[in-house]
């Protein structure tokens, strides 16, 4: 029988004394660039035993996706060193390690180690035949590692599905493992001859067997280089053309992920169109309109259960997720498609970020068309200047940024003063032109608030300064406390407070950014944001709510309206503000 397991494919690391530390390296290299799933690092690595986990490490950080199965021997190390070395490596491959005991007699050595949290479930393998071994393997193994003998995965499968079974988990959650070993050429036996051959001999063992991961144990590359390339996804296709249709999308869930399910969700019951599922709670990830379209009935027949819509998780209050309850999450959503050229209209994923193109909703967006505009080479300067003269430094920014032709876009930021130092004024602004007496006059009545203390200021592409956000996951600690509201004018008053605020040390960021322009162009009836007539959009950020709001309760006064993403109160009277009952009317009918 098959169980349903998408094939993965590895290679078995060489264990032959002339294997240096630098072909390790290149063999694991080339398993990478070949597309396989997995490298196998065994026991006693390159005939002068090695420790795996060692050796795994040395390979892991010349190696990016690459699966890393570490073998466990007799020979292998003190346990306790061992049981802290496999989740460290998880953590630092960011989830790519997995264990594989080998059956032998027990080391001597024994003994515990204080717990490193993998950086996610690690699954174990075992290799080895008796009756004990298997019954364990069914209790608590997550694959089984044997040889190709279909009597002897027969009797296998068995033993380990009723233990399983017995132990209340689900067979299919366990995988079954051959390491096979041949050539191409003449045909001898099974694994050898042509890769059509080699794709026949090991299908029933999918087919039939329920074997999911095949590794390939050799020396040489040109067989090692063949299965990947035309063994592999010829095995795949084969699979695919004699199993039944979606045979590869069972998902089956370790009993550990079962455990920390929560309550009140029908995790068995997710649609299985999802093009990734993941618990506790339940986070569905759609790639398609069709898969949203099954997400939505699902989440309907939990009316008691939170509900968070994710499309690229731009914004800081946390709606776009919950604990413990169901996320819709479009970010795989992410392509952009030019759909004609001529009238620049364009159609943009939910999940694109703004670097790649071009908070929370009333409901799930599958796609967005815009008409683009071109835009030439642009200027771009990161001014530092003196606000010692806070109020007069931000009436005058805000004029400056209010009087500009439209072809120029600002925001300024103002850290509280520190340690008897002089407040500064750090902005970021954008001229969409190239040539040097436009940017130079745009940027005077900037650079004329007040001294100057750093500049930089360079004509490039738009690209070329969205290029500039990092890739890097964000880090930060604690919980975001920011608030945000929309700004007609900074009028002397507004400075006033917005000074006072700053100077108190009450908050740790004080931003104004420029939203006026074309954007007021538009009736405020036409969409959801209906604030066209602010100019300019306030966030303040600090570190705890009460001490935020006394702050803000300066500031509100002045304001009308507010941005979402940029808002971390989860209050229903921010959801007013953002939205006027006539807006907020039309997506909620």
């Amino acid at each position: 029988m098959n169980y349903g397991h998408a094939l993965r494919f590895g290679l078995h690391l060489p264990t032959d004394a002339d294997c240096g530390a630098g072909r390790l390296v290149a063999v694991a290299g080339l398993a990478e660039q070949w597309g396989l799933d997995l490298l196998v690092v065994p026991a006693g690595t390159a005939g002068d035993d090695l420790e795996p986990s060692t050796v795994a490490s040395w390979i892991a950080a010349a190696t990016v996706s690459l699966g890393l199965v570490l073998e466990a021997g007799p020979a292998t190390l003190h346990p306790a060193m061992f049981a802290r070395a496999v989740p460290s490596l998880d953590r630092l491959t960011e989830g790519r390690a997995e264990l594989a005991f080998r059956a032998g007699p027990p080391t001597a050595a024994s003994g515990t180690a204080d717990s490193v949290a993998p950086a996610h479930d690690v699954p174990i393998s075992v290799d080895g035949q008796g009756q004990d071994l298997l019954r364990l393997v069914g209790l608590r193994a997550d694959e089984w590692s044997t040889g190709c003998a279909a009597v002897t995965l027969t009797q296998g499968n068995r033993a380990v599905d009723e233990a399983a079974q017995g132990a209340g988990r689900d067979p299919r959650g366990i995988r079954g493992r051959v390491t096979i070993r041949g050539g191409f050429g003449e045909r001898t036996g099974k694994f050898t001859g042509t890769a059509t051959d080699w794709v026949n001999d090991p299908l029933p063992l999918v087919v039939e067997h329920g074997v999911g991961t095949i590794v390939l144990d050799t020396v040489e590359r040109d067989v090692a280089a063949g299965f990947a390339s035309e063994v592999a996804p010829a095995l795949r296709a084969a699979a695919e053309a004699v199993l039944p249709r979606g045979w590869s999308g069972a998902r089956v869930r370790r009993s550990a992920v079962r455990a920390r399910r929560r309550p009140g969700i029908d995790c068995e019951g997710a649609p299985p169109e999802m093009a990734e599922v993941a618990e506790p709670g339940i986070i569905l990830r759609a790639a398609t309109n069709e898969q949203v379209t099954q997400a939505l009935p699902f989440a309907r027949r939990h009316p008691g259960v939170a509900l968070s819509r994710r499309s690229a998780g731009h914004g800081v209050s946390g709606r776009s997720t919950n604990d413990g309850g169901i996320v819709i999450d479009v970010s795989l959503m992410n392509a952009i498609e030019v759909l004609d050229r001529k009238t620049r209209r364009v159609r943009i994923g939910p999940g694109a970020r703004w670097a790649e193109v071009a908070g929370a909703n009333f409901g799930i967006v599958t796609a967005f068309e815009f008409e683009a505009d071109d835009v030439g080479a642009v200027a771009f300067a990161r001014l530092t200047q003196d606000a010692s003269d806070l109020e007069r430094c931000l009436v005058e920014w805000g004029r400056a940024v209010e009087d500009s032709p439209r072809d120029l876009t600002s925001f300024v930021i103002v850290p509280p003063p520190r340690g008897g130092r002089p407040a500064l004024a750090v902005s970021r602004t954008m001229v969409e032109s190239s040539d040097p007496e436009t940017v130079r006059a745009r940027l005077g009545p900037l650079a004329a608030i007040s001294a100057m203390y750093a500049q930089d200021i360079v004509i490039t592409s738009y690209a070329a300064v969205m290029d500039n956000a990092s890739d890097d996951p964000p880090v930060s600690r604690g919980e975001p406390v920011s608030r945000s509201g929309l700004l007609r004018h900074v009028t002397p008053q507004f400075a006033a407070a917005a000074a006072r605020v700053i100077r108190s040390g009450a908050i740790g960021r004080f931003q104004l950014r420029s939203v006026g322009g074309a954007v007021a162009d538009v009736p405020a009836a036409a969409t959801a944001y209906a604030h066209r007539d602010a100019n300019l959009s306030l966030v303040v950020m600090g570190g705890a709510d009460e001490v935020v709001d006394r702050a803000w309760a300066r500031l509100s006064p002045f304001l009308d309206g507010l941005c979402i993403s940029f808002e971390s109160s989860l209050r229903p009277e921010r959801i007013a503000a953002a939205w006027p009952p006539r807006t907020l009317s039309r997506p909620r009918s």
